[in-house]
């Protein structure tokens, strides 16, 4: 059975997934999604022990990269699911 998936992290999943790679550091996720920034980097610590993500430390930020076992499909299910 799957592990559900919160829908804040789901939304996170799906951003990292569709934007491009210099707008996926913490405090432009925090605005496009308008998430409360201290939550944010809540939920990306939790992901990070999860495995789903990866920070990368780039030009004095820290960017995050979706790693491969990322659930991508039950993330859109999620957000499908809550509209």
């Amino acid at each position: 059975m799957k592990k559900p998936i919160k829908l804040s992290e789901a939304r996170i999943l799906i951003y990292l997934k569709n934007v491009e790679s210099q707008l996926r550091f913490a405090r432009q996720i925090s605005y496009k999604l308008e998430m409360d920034y201290a939550y944010l980097l809540g939920r990306l610590k939790d992901m990070k022990g999860k495995l789903w993500i990866q920070p990368i430390r780039r030009e004095n930020k820290i960017f995050y990269e979706l790693t491969e076992t990322a659930p991508l499909v039950l993330s859109q299910e999620t957000i499908n699911k809550n509209k």
